[in-house]
Parts: structure tokens; sequence; C-alpha cells
């Protein structure tokens, strides 16, 4: 098998690969805790980007020298730790939001919510009035539910194509 062979079908495994995760993560339902809804991302997603991640740590470990092991190790530890812990989506009786395990999370009240677009690959952006934005992934779980909620929840009539042309209304 050429080199070229190889690399092309890594690249369709790849493709291939992503949207099986899309796949599962449309298949998946999100979670209910009182009256918050949780979007989070697919399981396989996450358990993929681990062992990703971990390949890649192999890799470095394996690479480098002796001396600098310790340094890999903590850096592919924390690899895996930030694939783990993918960003939530969070909506609430007063505000969608986004948490992250090392950063504040992004809060938009719904009384800010200007629009939600949707990207050609499936990306959902919820966009506030004063520039804010949220995005929730193919990756995160339940997008129907969650663009339907939105758009109930901000009083919004559409989901905006942001794959279509953009035009001038005169």
């Amino acid at each position: 098998m050429h080199a070229s062979d190889l690399l092309s079908f890594s690249a369709l495994l790849l493709i291939v690969g992503a949207r099986l995760l899309a796949l599962e993560a449309s298949l998946g339902r999100s979670q209910q805790s009182g009256d918050v809804l949780v979007f989070r991302v697919g399981v396989a997603t996450r358990l993929s980007t681990a062992l990703l991640m971990l390949a890649l740590s192999v890799t470095i470990v394996t690479r480098w020298n002796s001396s600098a092991l310790w340094d890999a190790i903590f850096i592919a530890l924390l690899a895996v730790l930030a694939a783990i812990w993918m960003p939530a989506v969070k909506l609430t009786p007063t505000a969608v939001s986004k948490h992250w395990w090392w950063r504040t999370p992004v809060k938009i009240p719904w009384t800010e919510v200007a629009a939600i677009d949707k990207s050609r690959d499936g990306d959902l952006h919820v966009r506030s009035k004063s520039g804010k934005s949220i995005l929730f992934t193919r990756y995160n779980v339940d997008p129907s539910r969650f663009e339907s909620e939105v758009k109930t929840r901000a009083h919004l009539t559409r989901t905006l194509d942001a794959s279509a042309p953009t035009s001038l209304s005169i």
C-alpha cells in the first residue's frame, strides 16, 4: 500500500468516524435536572477524544527523551482531562448557558437572545443582542430539542440559515 493510499484511507476513516459521532449525538437525549435541561457532548465523542489524546500522549512519550518524560506525562493527562470534560449547554427558566470545567460559563438571558442560526454542518449558534454567542456543536446530544426549546423560550419564530447567502432588503 502506497503512502498516498494510506493517507486517503485515513482521511476516509476520519470523515466516517466524525459522521458516526454526529449521528450518535443526534440520537442521544438531553438530561432533565429539576427545571434545567442539560445537553452534553455524546459519550462516544468523549471516549473517542480521550482515546485520541491517549494515543497522542503515548506517541509523545515514546518520541521524547527521558528528561522530558514527566513533562510529557503531565501534558498528556491535562489533554485527556480536557477531552473528557467537554462543555455542556444548559437551559434554565431564565437563560441559556455553556459550562466548561476550566472557564467561567457564558450565559445569555432569554430576554437577550436575538437569534439562533444553523450552519451547513449542523452546528447551532445562539446569539445575544450584546454580541455574546453560545455554540451548540453537532456533537452535543438532542439538537432538535435544543433548537425547539431555544425558539420557544426566546420567543423566536425561525432558525436562521447561516450558510444562506446574505440579502439586502431595501
